[in-house]
């Protein structure tokens, strides 16, 4: 799933991931931009920045993460604060073999600059990180099927 998080971005407009963190092997941070066409038909640039962490326990895996989203054009001066984290524990049934997955999301909008915003935008501008997120979390779910399903098709080969 560790891997997973990152070819998630790597494809992305602007994609640049800094290596100088203290522990690299269990630490993402990156930078990318992301188009969205929002419902009045213009496109807006998304400006990304994340920090995601990777916390491996006996019991359990856990990923934190810091999102930072910036919008351009007609959303300038609007952000949001994304944080959460993951859990991932194995099933304690041997007969039902599976991972659990826990998930918490905390989304704070931080409307910058001391500009009136008209309601559409900022609305127009939460609809479309909410698609953005919706989307991501399709992609990993997809991703994540697909993988399990190559490890029962390696177990029958």
């Amino acid at each position: 799933m560790w891997e997973l998080g990152e070819m998630q971005y790597s494809n992305k407009l602007n994609y640049q991931r800094s290596y100088d963190v203290e522990d690299p092997e269990n630490t993402i941070a990156l930078s990318f931009v992301e188009l969205k066409k929002l419902k009045c038909g213009a496109s807006v640039p998304l400006v990304q920045r994340c920090i995601v962490r990777r916390f491996v326990d006996e019991e359990c895996i856990i990923h934190t993460w810091k999102f930072i989203t910036e919008g351009a054009d007609i959303c300038k001066g609007m952000q949001v604060e994304e944080t959460g984290w993951c859990r991932l524990i194995p099933s304690a049934n041997a007969a039902e073999p599976g991972t659990q997955i826990e998930l918490c999301i905390r989304r704070v909008p931080m409307h910058l600059k001391s500009a009136q915003y008209r309601e559409l935008e900022i609305g127009e501008f939460h609809d479309a990180l909410q698609e953005v997120s919706d989307g991501t979390l399709n992609d990993v779910m997809t991703k994540l099927e697909s993988l399990l399903l190559d490890d029962v098709l390696a177990g029958i080969a």
